[in-house]
């Protein structure tokens, strides 16, 4: 949720509320970018998952046209450090002939669990929720 809202100031508004939730499961297979030794073969530093510079957003989807070229329908996508979060979390960006399935959970507002966590855990303000 911090990265996804993160442009917003961890604000989330009514019309975010109505945003589905999906849960994806599936076998994939991914390049590890938080593995140091996946950033030293690549001559990378830890910049490319963290940093917010637009010069290193393009040097990481230039990496990922590359990992498509590399590696083809072997490798489903990519797993980074977060932004926002990089010492306790990690992102997962998949490319689209990744095997998953996609379930909903609702929306937003049917996970109230979820939003509490995210009003008492990570500040975030929730307009129109309670």
């Amino acid at each position: 949720m911090r990265e996804r809202f993160d442009s917003e100031g961890r604000r989330l508004t009514r019309a975010h509320l109505g945003l589905q939730l999906i849960h994806l499961t599936g076998p994939v297979r991914v390049l590890d970018l938080r593995r140091d030794d996946t950033l030293d073969a690549l001559g990378l530093d830890d910049q490319v998952s963290t940093a917010r510079a637009y010069e290193i957003w393009q040097a990481s989807r230039r990496l990922t046209d590359l990992v498509t070229q590399w590696f083809g329908d072997r490798c489903h996508g990519i797993v980074y450090r977060s932004r926002t979060t990089p010492e306790r979390s990690a992102n997962l960006a998949f490319f689209e002939h990744a095997p998953l399935q996609a379930h909903s959970l609702g929306t937003l507002r049917e996970q109230p669990d979820l939003l509490e966590r995210c009003v008492v855990g990570e500040g975030f303000e929730i307009q129109g929720w309670r």
